[in-house]
């Protein structure tokens, strides 16, 4: 029985086989992985899903083996998906670093070979060295269109022009169903022949890094597509721009931050033996907020509280305001937008007792003497504000948390209208800096959707912890969108912000028919839904989150994380201690920060003097 279904899955695997039958053995994978929890069908359901043409589906599983198994066949299907979703970047990097694996399942003929010539192309692969059964295999097969285009570059790259004139004059329009192949010889065009080709693939929304080859690239053209094709140079970069990790300092300005091993801010800046304090967060401790020592800050840093004009708030998470309250018998004006009052007071027992509170508006500007402070929407969540700060003839932009992608609730920062004077700092949250996740915001919640579709098929229950302010109501929104069997509970503080959020922000069906806010007895939630969203977002031991966990972990369920949760918590060591035995648990991140490309894009594209790295460790391969 065992090796029946293995002939079957090479068969499979080598694409022997008609649609019905792929569609059959499809159904069947699904489910003994999320029903049974046996990943060894994850190189089935990538295969199947990339023959398919669900690119999404195919990188999510290929993107599970890796973590999980690491065999071979899961980066070959990794860098092709990547390649179709459009990450060349990502999709080179992963193949050269596994190019002697990947010839060495190759030379075991369990691989579809003309799939996998396709990466030998983009990647300019020498033929010569490929293993004896794949040269075989092409020589066998010149009929074939891709060994065709292969062989024909091979020559070409090797000073052939006849096989220059070949590509140009016939390959090419043999390859118009194939997106990828048919860039990649625009490109390949482009490097050997004339720049014309590339504006082809361009137009087309594709580009490989030899466009940038001999080519001197201004840095504010890019943008997130070219980003996704070649990063800059990073010496470049740090010639071109200073560099700084929380504090900066010249003749006039001074910027000083907060530094605690927790992820918190309290931000100052000084000119004139004058201040503003930007932000004024607290952090989680065993459960509980804790608030930073704000008067210790100040002490430590000689800074007198007559001498501070204004407090700004940037929005209503705790890590931002969470210690406002323990500067409330000074008379300091405190500034923040109306919806992170709202927002805060709904979701903070203790509320704001400051009563010196301001209320700011996007580009209305306050003037505090020398301070002249615009706020801007940045993006993150409801009611969040970056300030663009001008002081002595100096600019300074403070991003705060931001987020560049357009979301269901609120619109994502627009970087063009930043741009303009120039900007003599640049104080960018890092939350992400170090992390150079993959996939756009946009793919990852195609892939979310796409894999509750598919759990909602085999009736398994999803808990998917989410922070009360944003990520909540974003889920929400996401969920909408899909042809749901049975509604949504959501629960806990995520529930009574999601009224605020269908009131005053851009998503306006957040609560309806396919999304209940929680009522009644815990035992009838648990039996009466299927998806669950509660906070808090991290699966703080004795939130609604982890009460969920605890009864839901009794039976097959599946914990959807979608944000950040330390791993050091308790939920999460459970899940590490079940997952080689049930698949229970999925990380598909969706966060509303910028991710590595958009913060390098916010450089590249304001052309800062400086940039004051806050809010995070820095940015890989800057800092």
């Amino acid at each position: 029985m065992l090796k029946d279904f293995i002939e079957q899955k090479l068969e499979l695997i080598k694409g022997n086989n008609d649609i019905k039958e792929i569609i059959k053995y499809n159904e069947i994978a699904e489910y003994e992985y999320f029903i049974n929890g046996d990943k060894q069908y994850l190189d089935l359901l990538m295969v199947i899903s990339y023959r398919l043409e669900d690119y999404h589906l195919s990188y999510f599983y290929s993107n599970e083996g890796i973590k999980d198994l690491g065999y071979p066949i899961f980066y070959v299907y990794n860098v092709l998906s990547l390649l179709k979703l459009g990450y060349y970047r990502y999709a080179e990097k992963i193949f050269w670093e596994k190019i002697e694996d990947i010839l060495n399942l190759v030379e075991t003929d369990c691989l579809n070979i003309e799939e996998i010539i396709e990466l030998f192309i983009i990647f300019y692969y020498n033929f010569s060295k490929l293993p004896v059964n794949i040269r075989r295999y092409c020589e066998e097969n010149l009929d074939k269109d891709v060994i065709k285009l292969y062989l024909a570059q091979d020559k070409a790259l090797k000073g052939e022009k006849n096989f220059l004139n070949i590509i140009m004059d016939e390959i090419i329009y043999r390859f118009d169903k194939n997106f990828i192949l048919k860039n990649h010889i625009n490109c390949l065009l482009g490097k050997l022949v004339n720049r014309k080709y590339y504006n082809n693939a361009i137009y087309d929304g594709y580009l490989e890094k030899n466009f940038f080859e001999g080519f001197s690239c201004d840095f504010s053209v890019y943008d997130r597509q070219l980003l996704k094709i070649s990063l800059p140079d990073f010496d470049d970069m740090k010639q071109s721009f200073n560099f700084y990790k929380y504090d900066y300092i010249d003749s006039q300005l001074e910027v000083k931050t907060l530094k605690l091993d927790k992820m918190v801010s309290l931000h100052v800046i000084k000119c004139e033996d004058k201040y503003i304090i930007l932000d004024c967060g607290a952090y989680i401790e065993d459960g509980r907020a804790k608030e930073i020592d704000v008067y210790g800050f100040l002490k430590e840093n000689n800074i007198k509280t007559e001498d501070i004009e204004g407090i700004f708030i940037s929005h209503a998470h705790l890590d931002h305001y969470g210690s406002i309250n323990r500067v409330e018998t000074l008379d300091i004006p405190i500034f923040m937008s109306r919806d992170t009052f709202n927002l805060i007071n709904k979701i903070n027992s203790d509320g704001i007792k400051c009563n010196n509170i301001n209320f700011i508006e996007e580009d209305k500007t306050i003037k505090l003497n020398n301070f002249l402070v615009r706020p801007f929407f940045n993006g993150h969540i409801l009611g969040s504000m970056g300030f663009d700060i001008k002081v002595k003839g100096r600019r300074i932009i403070y991003t705060g948390d931001f987020c560049i992608n357009d979301q269901y609730t609120v619109k994502g920062l627009d970087i063009s209208k930043l741009k303009g004077e120039d900007i003599d700092i640049l104080m960018m949250e890092t939350t992400y800096g170090e992390r150079d996740y993959i996939l756009d915001y946009e793919d990852n919640r195609t892939i979310l959707k796409k894999t509750i579709n598919i759990l909602q098929r085999y009736n398994i229950k999803i808990l998917i912890p989410a922070f009360a302010i944003g990520r909540a109501q974003e889920i929400v929104c996401m969920l909408n969108e899909i042809n749901l069997e049975n509604p949504i509970l959501i629960d806990g503080q995520a529930a009574q912000i999601s009224y605020y959020y269908e009131r005053n922000s851009m998503a306006k069906n957040i609560i309806g028919p396919k999304v209940h806010v929680s009522q009644g007895s815990l035992e009838d939630k648990l039996f009466n839904y299927n998806i669950f969203i509660a906070s808090s977002g991290m699966l703080q031991k004795g939130s609604t989150s982890y009460m969920y966990f605890e009864n839901l972990i009794k039976n097959n369920f599946m914990l959807l994380k979608t944000g950040f949760i330390e791993e050091d918590n308790q939920a999460m060591e459970i899940v590490n201690l079940f997952k080689g035995y049930k698949i229970n648990f999925i990380d598909i991140p969706l966060s509303a920060h910028a991710n590595y490309n958009q913060l390098l894009e916010v450089i590249l594209r304001l052309q800062p003097k400086n940039v004051v790295m806050v809010h995070g460790k820095g940015i890989l391969n800057i800092s």
